[in-house]
């Protein structure tokens, strides 16, 4: 099986270019990470409609803010995310 980890989704995807996408094989499954605050990409609805409308294709990961409540994972996960992009913590990350 080939997976490709680490793509990102464009605003207002092109179903059709996305079907072709799958049909050609080139990967089994893709895991399709959030970018936060960049217009150009993909909203987390937009990010779940396409999961819903080519699963099990795709795998969405949320951005994860370190600085918001802890109930944000959970919250996450109920919307249908399933996992977590961790970047840009705001200190190093083996900090205490």
């Amino acid at each position: 099986m080939i997976i490709d980890t680490h793509s990102h989704l464009m605003a207002k995807p092109d179903c059709r270019l996305i079907e072709h996408i799958i049909q050609s094989h080139a990967v089994d499954q893709a895991w399709i990470m959030e970018v936060k605050s960049w217009a150009q990409f993909a909203s987390k609805t937009e990010m779940l409609a396409i999961k819903k409308t080519f699963a099990p294709f795709f795998r969405m990961f949320a951005y994860l803010d370190f600085y918001s409540d802890p109930g944000e994972i959970k919250r996450l996960k109920d919307q249908g995310f399933d996992g977590l992009k961790s970047i840009w913590p705001g200190r190093p990350y083996n900090h205490p």
